[in-house]
């Protein structure tokens, strides 16, 4: 099972294949009852988003109301899972802060305000893991799109059938990069630069095999920022769950919330030059660019 086309298969049967193991991946996941469930789910709901990037390669090529259809089944399954996750996230996104916030005060808080993260872990963990309420909800809708992927009229064959729908993400990280720089380091801004940043990264991924010495440094560097993009979205979202906390108010909790946001922004900065360089080509000559590779690979394979 591999996330990625064939070299010398058809792109509809490609793309076919590549959701349809995604799904089934998926459902693998979902139905196991030992072993990490957070990384179980968090694999899950990883499928969810690379069938997403799929779906936005194909969508100049797929019906409008298809698309929107398949789009939002795996965008909402990945949502009725995603509390567990999240609540994980933000305490591991406060251990890792932690490792370099110095002042005690700061500390204090944060231990304290751990244990009510932990608490809210808890409650989601019996939630999707002990009560298996909606994760059998879950599957039971996967299984019913696996059933429909083979209905999908694609219409083109050939890399048509992918360039617009690249284009278009293309096109919206480069307006994504624009505005989050633009601005005043806005957490939705970046928070959109990094959702087009990923989508992109798991394109890249499908297509890699066109040209392995050219794109697949291009996909690792799509990796690398969309890590640290993350880890900046997941400073943004610990910030605001912890605000309703009253220990905010008190000095510590201010240094606290000062040291979460610089951290933010640091890394933000630091997105900026390879952002740059990943999104440089104009959106015409960035696909252009993969036609040229796409079409290279279809004479050596008829050769």
């Amino acid at each position: 099972m591999s996330y990625q086309l064939n070299l010398g298969e058809n792109l509809q049967d490609a793309v076919r294949r590549i959701v349809t193991e995604r799904v089934d991946y998926a459902i693998e996941q979902l139905r196991k009852r030992k072993g990490d469930r957070d990384k179980q789910i968090h694999e899950a709901r990883k499928s969810f988003k690379q069938i997403r990037a799929v779906l936005r390669l194909i969508r100049g090529s797929l019906d409008k109301e298809i698309y929107n259809q398949e789009n939002a089944t795996y965008r909402d399954a990945g949502q009725k899972l995603g509390t567990l996750r999240d609540a994980f996230v933000r305490i591991a996104t406060l251990d890792k802060a932690l490792q370099t916030i110095n002042n005690p005060e700061a500390v204090g808080v944060a231990k304290v305000l751990r244990q009510s993260l932990q608490q809210r872990y808890d409650e989601a963990h019996h939630d999707l893991v002990e009560d298996r309420t909606a994760v059998n909800e879950v599957i039971a809708v996967l299984q019913e799109a696996k059933e429909r992927i083979a209905q999908w009229e694609l219409g083109e064959s050939d890399f048509t059938l992918l360039a617009p729908g690249l284009k278009k993400n293309y096109r919206q990280g480069v307006g994504a990069l624009k505005t989050a720089f633009d601005g005043e380091y806005s957490v939705e801004a970046f928070h959109d630069w990094r959702k087009r940043t990923k989508y992109l990264w798991n394109q890249m991924r499908v297509l890699a095999p066109l040209n392995e010495p050219m794109l697949s440094p291009y996909v690792d560097q799509l990796d690398a920022l969309g890590d640290d993009l993350g880890l900046a979205n997941d400073l943004a979202v610990l910030q605001e769950s912890l605000r309703s906390e009253e220990l905010l108010e008190t000095p510590g909790g201010q240094i606290l919330l000062q040291e979460l946001e610089n951290q933010r922004l640091n890394l933000l900065k630091q997105t900026e030059e390879p952002g740059q360089r990943i999104f440089m080509e104009t959106p015409r000559l960035f696909v252009a660019r993969l036609r040229g590779y796409y079409w290279m690979q279809q004479q050596l394979q008829q050769s």
